[in-house]
């Protein structure tokens, strides 16, 4: 074999290399979010609340996987009574947040599974923004109000966190990830519970 054959030899196995590394772009790269959505199960007693999750994939050191950042942003309000028949309507908000990383699924690349590393879990809440509905500028009704404060904030971080967990188990496998193609929205599949979830590019 001549050596010109060789190096057309050595050529083609970079250019299909090259076209395999192509194939695996991973269009669905990139930040990304849903409109927020009623919070079903997971909350205290007399509470409402919305959920807007977001996800980004970034890119790996080669073709096979990356890492990827899984967030929640909370809105819940609690009815709560106190004392002799006050009631309030508190208000919280705040974002949990973990990190892990995606890989391909070697049955389908459509496909991709997702690992989440719990002790990179982080929560924000701006105790700031933790209200009560109540305006009045009664000391007694404000004072009250700064103890349902103080003593909810624990139970509302608990609550968040644990609602970002049920998230990674139902993140742990991402199926027929679809880009459309205007490039801005991408959907998947989510196995536990079987669901669509579209998401909007940031």
């Amino acid at each position: 074999m001549s050596k010109f054959t060789d190096l057309l030899i050595g050529l083609s196995s970079v250019a299909a290399i090259a076209m395999s590394g192509c194939a695996k772009d991973a269009p669905f790269i990139g930040d990304w979010e849903t409109a927020p959505v009623a919070i079903e199960q997971g909350i205290p007693p007399t509470s409402t609340g919305t959920a807007a999750t977001s996800i980004a994939f970034m890119h790996g050191d080669d073709n096979t996987g990356g890492k990827v950042t899984l967030s929640q942003d909370y809105d819940i309000r609690q009815h709560v009574g106190y004392g002799s028949g006050m009631t309030f309507e508190v208000h919280v908000a705040g974002t949990a947040t973990v990190d892990g990383a995606w890989t391909y699924d070697v049955d389908d690349d459509d496909d991709l599974l997702l690992t989440f590393n719990p002790a990179t879990m982080k929560l924000d809440i701006d105790t700031n923004e933790v209200v009560c509905n109540e305006a009045s500028e009664n000391e007694a009704v404000k004072a009250a109000c700064d103890t349902l404060k103080a003593q909810g904030l624990p139970m509302w971080k608990m609550t968040m966190e644990d609602l970002l967990r049920r998230q990674m188990s139902h993140f742990s496998v991402v199926e027929d990830v679809e880009l459309a193609k205007d490039k801005n929205t991408l959907s998947i599949d989510l196995e536990n519970p079987d669901r669509k979830l579209v998401l909007t590019r940031k």
